[in-house]
């Protein structure tokens, strides 16, 4: 069999689009519709995406302008289960082995395996590629909104204000599912074809799930907004000098909610009906194979544990001001500076550590503006020296310096409802630190068909490491995150591309890039 060819295919996408604008002289409209569908390498493998979008914009006087839009998109993707790969199989797989039986129905072969409760079972177990891809599934969807506002007032010709909200939600559908004709169903929970065996055989009696298969949905939906007022003030005096600047603050949020679950006995053909499993009445095992203990710790444990049932519900909050400043002199000499304070809710406890001021400033030189670099304009296009240096700040999503107590349901020893510690207190947590500096040169030549860049660049930063924890905390193998590791980048890169031939039609170029990077940690 030449499985490529039965598995893969020439995959094609298409993209299709339509839009309608227009206005008046004071205001304006823009709406779009638009299709894409894009094929894996696989057959099956599939992506289809709808989207939408509408804007409008509003003059209301000469300085003021609204303008808002909202876009939306439905996305659906069409995979595989992981149990079956079709491109790791048509690879990996023998072309000897046929696909189909001479009549022209599908040809189980054995493989290596056993159903754990008989192990008798032991590479006796059939299997087929194309039966696995038609009975097992993994599906996406993901449907996404978005909405802005954009109010600018031109307060004085040099200076503007600017006002930007935006809303986002997000949901992702996921369903990962194995029927159960299904060779992963058969190997994990039964140990035999369907209808090979009546209610009377043994083997009937070993099989955890006698009918059904297995369904795994995560939902999760994300929940996003922001709000930044902005002031720009823009300015050149006298033809040489020109100066920007801007002052803003920013407020975002987002919240995200989750669900995880998975299912046995799901026979999607019946109407999505669960069959319940083998109790532990029922089920005994053959030729040796382990009772039921594992199959409820699976069914069971996961539930409890978050194993095949999770919940998840988070909420980020952060506020933000922040500023930057550019001067330049006859587009010759280039100055600039950001600065930038952030605060964040996970610091509650401590207002010191809440806040994370950051900075960087740069400074470039084209030095082919100069008197003295005129006699070389004919060869010359570019030569300039730039140096940048700055900080940046970091927190932990998933981390604070307060201790979390984590309720837990009814213990089987007290009786009790009872709570643990699932964070310890860790005051000592702030801001992650990173320190950045980089030294560049930009060269370019013979009307630029010869060009150049040459950085020499460094980075130093404490990120957070999981720490031990001592046992006199009454926690045993676990870790906190602690501050102490230091981390020191540095390196050189080197970039020339020389174009040798620029026609209409056609151009012949190349390109060569040299870089060494040394990298130190320290604790």
């Amino acid at each position: 069999t030449d499985w490529l060819k039965l598995l893969t295919r020439t995959a094609i996408g298409h993209n299709h689009n339509v839009s309608v604008n227009g206005g008046t002289q004071r205001s304006s409209y823009t709406a779009s519709l638009g299709y894409n569908k894009t094929e894996g390498i696989e057959k099956g493998n599939d992506k289809e995406r709808f989207s939408g979008r509408v804007r409008v914009g509003f003059e209301i006087s000469p300085t003021v302008k609204i303008d808002m839009s909202m876009n939306g998109s439905v996305e659906k993707t069409d995979a595989f289960n992981g149990a079956a790969n079709p491109l790791t199989y048509a690879l990996n797989t023998s072309r000897a082995i046929p696909s189909h039986n001479p009549d022209g129905s599908l040809l189980f072969y054995k493989v290596r395996g056993e159903y754990r409760h008989n192990p008798a079972t032991k590479d006796n177990l059939t299997y087929n590629i194309l039966n696995e891809l038609e009975h097992t599934s993994s599906q996406i969807r993901t449907p996404q909104f978005d909405a802005n506002l954009s109010f600018k007032w031109q307060i004085v010709p040099e200076l503007q204000y600017e006002f930007v909200g935006g809303y986002q939600n997000l949901n992702r559908s996921t369903e990962v599912y194995a029927g159960e004709q299904s060779f992963y169903i058969k190997k994990k929970f039964r140990g035999y074809d369907v209808g090979e065996v009546t209610t009377f055989d043994p083997e009937y009696k070993a099989a955890l799930l006698r009918f059904g298969g297995q369904l795994t949905t995560d939902n999760s939906q994300s929940e996003s907004y922001n709000i930044q007022n902005k002031l720009v003030f823009s300015k050149t005096f006298n033809k040489d000098h020109r100066l920007n600047a801007m002052a803003a603050w920013e407020v975002r949020s987002i919240h995200k909610t989750g669900k995880y679950n998975t299912v046995w006995g799901y026979i999607q053909e019946r109407g999505e009906a669960i069959v319940p499993p083998t109790t532990p009445e029922e089920f005994v095992p053959m030729n040796g194979g382990p009772d039921m203990t594992g199959w409820v710790a699976e069914l069971f444990g996961g539930l409890y544990n978050g194993g095949t049932w999770k919940s998840t519900n988070t909420t980020n909050n952060y506020l933000s001001a922040f500023a930057t400043v550019a001067y330049s002199f006859r587009n010759r000499y280039v100055l600039n500076a950001t600065f930038r304070n952030d605060v964040s809710h996970r610091f509650v406890q401590d207002t010191n550590k809440r806040f994370s001021p950051t900075f960087s400033f740069g400074a470039a030189w084209d030095m082919t503006e100069e008197d003295f670099m005129k006699e070389s304009e004919e060869w010359l296009d570019l030569l300039k020296l730039r140096f940048t240096y700055g900080t940046q700040g970091n927190v932990l999503d998933n981390q604070g310096p307060e201790m979390i107590l984590q309720k837990s349901v009814a213990s089987s020893i007290y009786g009790q409802f009872y709570s643990g510690i699932s964070r310890l207190a860790n005051p000592l947590l702030k801001w992650e630190r990173t320190h950045s500096w980089n030294v560049g040169l930009d060269l370019g030549m013979l009307k630029n068909r010869v060009t150049a860049t040459f950085e020499y660049y460094g980075r130093k930063s404490n990120p957070v490491a999981n720490g031990g924890v001592s046992p006199e905390y009454g926690i045993i193998g676990k870790s906190v995150p602690v501050h102490g590791t230091h981390i020191d980048n540095h390196g050189v890169e080197g970039t020339i591309n020389v174009t040798a031939i620029n026609k209409k039609d056609w151009t012949l170029s190349a390109s060569i890039n040299l870089s060494k990077n040394w990298n130190t940690v320290t604790k």
